[in-house]
């Protein structure tokens, strides 16, 4: 069984990080088996990545330039998304 990270983009413009990580990790045997909790845990229309947590361990969490044009899925979570508004953080969109 693996442990996989959730990260989305970070579309807060007072941050120097690209990424922001979900809350949650998924203990799986492949990441596609979390793919539902992925969706939970990402703010609504973000596009998010499952990363296998040694592959993730091992990149600088700043040092890494995420690709989003390929994602794994789309979150669904409007609380999150909500949430990250109020904090000061744009909506996703494929200008970001």
């Amino acid at each position: 069984m693996k442990k996989y990270i959730i990260i989305f983009p970070n579309t807060q413009p007072d941050t120097i990080s690209e990424l922001c990580t979900s809350l949650i990790t998924v203990n799986s045997d492949n990441k596609l088996d979390g793919l539902t909790d992925a969706m939970m845990a990402t703010p609504n229309g973000y596009p998010f990545l499952i990363v296998d947590s040694v592959e993730y361990d091992v990149m600088f969490h700043d040092a890494y330039t995420p690709d989003f044009s390929n994602p794994d899925g789309y979150g669904t979570n409007q609380k999150i998304l909500k949430s990250l508004k109020a904090s000061g953080f744009t909506e996703w969109n494929t200008n970001n």
